[in-house]
């Protein structure tokens, strides 16, 4: 059986141990779907040169159909006011829009966006498009009380967009139920499908350690840069560690921080 004509929007490179985690699962999504039979070509936003290069190494011409594009920016007064009206969709350069339109207008059965801000690309072919959401600033953003005028602005701005962009396509995927019951809320109509993403284990190998009888550690490893995380570890030893160490009195916390 024939595969399918995919058209894969993607907002960081494709590569399992580059900057970004969610390149974690964008390796394994294109990489899976080719060897599926499927027709494939990726368009892909790059920031760091090192994540572009090893994209390139990963997915060599002639096996895979990659396409790589420096992230944009929101640069003067025009930027930051189409970004007001449409949060991140600076990041999308003319080069990319205009290539991703021409490919899709060449015939294609599924257009494939992953992470909420690809969907400002994809408006045109909704109607056969699917929305992957890894994440929603409603729920990442629920706990801050932004003091400012302007991160108060910010968040509305970014809630707004998040809230449209979601109305506007009729399949989405979720990776966790709590994120597919949010877009329920806010798209009634849409068809929902929770999908957790997935990882290629062949890069992890396994090391087993043996029990040494020491005490016992809980730890959090995460990007203290990105407010959930930071938020996590905060209520870690704020709220659930007192308890913990109550019950377990020779257990130990351990923190594992990228940032700060």
């Amino acid at each position: 059986m024939k595969g399918r004509r995919i058209v894969l929007v993607l907002h960081e490179p494709p590569v399992p141990f580059g900057a970004n985690a969610a390149g974690r699962w964008f390796y394994v999504l294109f990489k899976g779907l080719v060897e599926a039979g499927h027709r494939v070509t990726a368009f892909a936003l790059w920031s760091r040169a090192g994540d572009r290069d090893e994209a390139v190494r990963l997915f060599p011409q002639g096996e895979f159909d990659l396409r790589l594009y420096e992230h944009g920016s929101a640069g003067g007064w025009a930027g930051k006011w189409s970004s007001f009206w449409r949060p991140c969709s600076y990041s999308f350069s003319p080069q990319f829009r205009a290539d991703l339109r021409r490919e899709l207008d060449r015939g294609f059965d599924l257009l494939h966006l992953e992470t909420l801000w690809t969907g400002w690309v994809g408006l045109e072919h909704r109607q056969r498009a699917i929305l992957n959401l890894h994440s929603l600033y409603r729920i990442d953003q629920s706990l801050d009380r932004p003091c400012r005028w302007s991160d108060r602005l910010r968040r509305w701005c970014v809630w707004r967009g998040e809230r449209w962009l979601i109305r506007q396509y009729p399949v989405h995927i979720a990776l966790s139920s709590r994120l597919a019951d949010s877009i329920k809320a806010i798209h009634p109509k849409a068809a929902v499908h929770t999908i957790p993403l997935g990882l290629d284990l062949t890069g992890y190998a396994f090391q087993p350690k043996a029990a040494n009888g020491g005490a016992p550690s809980l730890g959090l490893i995460g990007s203290f840069g990105w407010g959930p995380t930071d938020l996590a570890g905060h209520r870690l030893l704020a709220r659930l560690w007192p308890a913990i160490h109550r019950r377990v009195p020779p257990a130990r916390p351990r923190i594992v921080r990228r940032h700060r």
